[in-house]
């Protein structure tokens, strides 16, 4: 979510006011607001632009979950630690095939699973977005690292032997995705809300912006629309 700047436009594409990709103009979402066309490369960048408040409100489910996900592998590292969850360690030797219901990544996995595809669900978004406007961001690259992470943790519990790895070596990054995930999204959230409360201020000063001035024209005192002061017109000011 992003205030609504001005499309930055170069020859036959424009910047996306959202996500900041640029998009054609001739196949692209547009909205227009104030007398500017704003170009989008999704309905959902579209969404956020004309309900920003609606696309926040996601968001902070969406960081809500991820944090809450992090939290608890972070508990359960904790535990490990302290010796508190010594039989979780004992069980997470068992083979997968014979029990692998308790074993300790797969625990991890059913913790980082939604954290992977609710909490990172945007991500994956601006990624699809970005493949079908041929351009490379920032969610492209998060979208691309966690799930290689993930989907690799996903092979070492529940099929090591496929992978060319020394079994020694085999060692699951459920966490690492669910981090990455959590704390960018989180940085996004904050992000939007300082720019919101920012807008909201400058919104203000611009209504304290007189819709119209006294001016001497002609010797004589007139009422205009305060866009039509030329310049080196006098002005009346009364308090």
């Amino acid at each position: 979510m992003r205030e609504a700047t001005a499309s930055i436009t170069a020859g036959d594409k424009a910047k996306d006011p959202i996500c900041g990709m640029m998009v054609e103009k001739s196949t692209a979402l547009k909205t227009e607001r104030g007398g500017r066309t704003y170009y989008f490369c999704s309905a959902g960048c579209q969404r956020t632009f004309e309900s920003p408040e609606q696309e926040l409100k996601s968001m902070r489910t969406r960081v809500m979950i991820a944090m809450s996900g992090v939290l608890v592998l972070a508990i359960m590292r904790a535990a490990v630690f302290l010796g508190l969850a010594g039989g979780a360690m004992t069980l997470s030797w068992v083979p997968v095939d014979a029990l692998p219901w308790f074993t300790w990544g797969v625990w991890m996995m059913i913790l980082v699973t939604p954290v992977q595809f609710i909490g990172g669900w945007g991500f994956y978004k601006g990624a699809w977005n970005a493949i079908r406007a041929r351009n490379i961001n920032m969610d492209f690259l998060i979208a691309l690292g966690t799930s290689v992470a993930y989907f690799y943790s996903v092979a070492v519990v529940f099929f090591p032997n496929v992978l060319p790895v020394a079994v020694d070596q085999r060692q699951s990054y459920f966490e690492v995705s669910a981090v990455i995930i959590a704390f960018v999204l989180l940085g996004k959230y904050m992000e939007e809300i300082i720019k919101k409360r920012s807008s909201a201020a400058v919104r203000k000063l611009l209504d304290l912006k007189p819709a119209t001035a006294h001016v001497i024209r002609d010797e004589q005192e007139m009422e205009v629309p305060a866009e039509s002061v030329m310049l080196d017109e006098i002005i009346v000011v009364r308090p």
